[in-house]
């Protein structure tokens, strides 16, 4: 692990030095016609922090996606498992969320124009969604393994098909959280019954309705609470479990806890905030969350023996 601690230190000493440039030349008063609209207030600070989260966020993944590509090759791609697979898939989407949604904030501006912003709740929505759903998959094909059909066949083993059914019912939920989106620019003239309708500064908001919000909660909470469930239930029950099936469901019991941490947190300050943020904010959380989960992933994905000769 010494590699990846001593890579993360100088990720950490060049934004340092990135934040140090910004506070020494921004000595200007903030722009209210900047393309994106942080707090006057440690203005500096909270653009740093921004910006800091989404490049050490890409440089997380990036690495993660090193690591579970090391060893690929051209003749072996079919030979790879699903879970694998799903893995590198989730590293990717969140990659691209954490670059898009970077690229939105210190390039283009969210507060550019309201496609700029609503792109903003888009990325929030489909992205981030995607790499839940993955996430869940992945927990899923751990589900199999710890609670094996005699055929060995997903499509005959009837907890593979309730978890599957659960996580292609999430699908819902992103078509609820399409319908019930928030996003618009603070401009004196917003219909929102959070926002003061006085308020002109510019600044992009975006999140969720009430119904959205309240979906994606409660649907995060029964399925992952549903996933845990089956990974406890083997632990406590079965005296004949292997002891590489126990290793694999007390490591995917604390990765789903880690991912329903993440997600309830993140919904529960927006639901908090009547479903309406700062869109920097938002993407910030949602980019610090799937990051959280990448690492998780990394770990919890790796054999028992070299995740211990990793650490």
């Amino acid at each position: 692990m010494s590699w990846s601690i001593q890579h993360l230190v100088y990720i950490a000493y060049f934004l340092g030095i990135f934040a140090a440039i910004s506070n020494a030349q921004d000595t200007s008063p903030p722009s209210r016609n900047s393309s994106i609209v942080f707090p006057e207030q440690n203005e500096v600070l909270w653009r740093t922090g921004s910006n800091g989260i989404h490049l050490l966020g890409v440089s997380i993944l990036a690495y993660c996606l090193a690591r579970r590509t090391d060893k690929f090759s051209a003749r072996g791609l079919t030979s790879i498992p699903i879970a694998r697979w799903l893995v590198i898939l989730i590293f990717i989407d969140s990659w691209f969320f954490l670059f898009a949604a970077g690229l939105l904030i210190s390039g283009i501006g969210m507060s550019l124009n309201a496609r700029s912003c609503e792109a903003g709740i888009f990325l929030c929505i489909v992205l981030y969604a995607i790499s839940k759903i993955l996430i869940y998959w992945f927990l899923v094909e751990k589900v199999h393994l710890v609670h094996p059909h005699p055929s060995h066949s997903r499509r005959s083993s009837p907890a593979y098909r309730i978890c599957m059914l659960f996580v292609v019912g999430y699908g819902i939920i992103i078509i609820i959280a399409i319908h019930s989106r928030i996003a618009f620019i603070r401009n004196g003239h917003q219909i929102s019954p959070v926002s003061d309708p006085t308020i002109n500064d510019g600044a992009c908001i975006i999140g969720l309705g009430r119904t959205g919000s309240m979906s994606v909660l409660v649907y995060d909470l029964i399925l992952t609470v549903f996933i845990n469930i089956m990974f406890l239930h083997p632990l406590y029950k079965s005296s004949n479990l292997p002891p590489r099936v126990k290793a694999i469901a007390k490591r995917t019991l604390i990765a789903a806890s880690v991912a329903l941490v993440t997600s309830a947190v993140n919904i529960c300050i927006l639901t908090i905030l009547h479903g309406e943020e700062l869109g920097w904010i938002c993407l910030a959380s949602c980019g610090a969350d799937v990051a959280i989960n990448a690492i998780v992933c990394l770990q919890f994905s790796q054999r028992p023996v070299q995740a211990a000769h990793n650490a």
